[in-house]
């Protein structure tokens, strides 16, 4: 039975081969792959399905936001200053 297997595995790759090398179109075409989920799909599932990572995601974006909105208020305070002190 597991010779039968073998034998069966091991035709099946050369015809594999010669395939290749004569229908290459007709075996891409039959061959072709899903496309791959984009980069950002495939972070959104990660951030869905791991907590421990959704937690160090929403923290890191917690302290993004922060930074932003600490320069955002020291640009308006510059700006506010400058007003002020323009004659």
């Amino acid at each position: 039975m597991t010779y039968s297997l073998v034998r069966l595995a091991l035709v099946a790759g050369a015809l594999q081969v010669l395939m290749r090398r004569r229908l290459p179109r007709i075996l891409l075409v039959l061959t072709r792959q899903r496309p791959k989920q984009p980069a950002l799909f495939a972070e959104l599932l990660h951030i869905e399905t791991d907590l421990a990572y959704r937690a160090r995601f929403f923290a890191g974006l917690n302290a993004a936001l922060a930074e932003r909105n600490a320069e955002r208020i020291a640009e308006l305070g510059s700006a506010s200053d400058r007003t002020r002190s323009a004659p």
